[in-house]
């Protein structure tokens, strides 16, 4: 097994680890993005943006918010780096972004302190 730090486009680490010819990434987590994914009450949603890019009216329906609080917790995940545009849906009126977040992370133990 070997394995490597690589910065992504958006300058977030990602670790790459190979085993047996299969390359297995990992993004690394900042410790803002830590404390956002060790969050309990953020699981559902990280569960449900890990299976697939989703729409805020998504999550608001699949999660039971309000269209407003799953903007904001979208858009804080966002911020963070932990949520990203995967696309742009077009429509009339304004464009629809949809979110996902990778399903694999890395918390380095110094970042959880």
């Amino acid at each position: 097994m070997c394995g490597y730090l690589n910065p992504n486009e958006h300058g977030i680490l990602r670790v790459e680890a190979h085993y047996c010819g299969c390359v297995t990434t990992h993004h690394v987590a900042t410790p803002r993005q830590a404390a956002l994914l060790l969050r309990p009450e953020l699981r559902p949603l990280l569960n449900y943006l890990m299976q697939e890019a989703r729409s805020a009216a998504d999550v608001a329906r699949h999660l039971n918010l309000t269209l407003g609080q799953a903007s904001y917790q979208i858009g804080t995940l966002h911020a963070a780096g932990v949520a990203v545009i995967e696309r742009v849906d077009a429509r009339a009126g304004r464009p629809v972004k949809r979110y996902r977040v990778p399903g694999r992370w890395f918390i380095p133990y110094e970042v959880t302190a």
